[in-house]
């Protein structure tokens, strides 16, 4: 849910939700530090494979 809305905003904001005083991209940083900084080792690795298998 929250990837979608973060995509939502920085589709909708388009070039300029990249700017550094934009609240998406903001969003954009904060939720993928939090991807990584959550994952295991385990659950890093899996996610890795599933992204390489396309």
């Amino acid at each position: 849910m929250l990837r979608a809305a973060t995509t939502a905003a920085i589709v909708a904001g388009g070039g300029r939700s990249m700017t550094l005083d934009s609240r998406a991209q903001r969003l954009a940083r904060e939720g993928m530090f939090l991807l990584v900084q959550a994952q295991t080792a385990e659950a890093r690795r899996t996610h890795l494979g599933a992204l390489a298998s396309g």
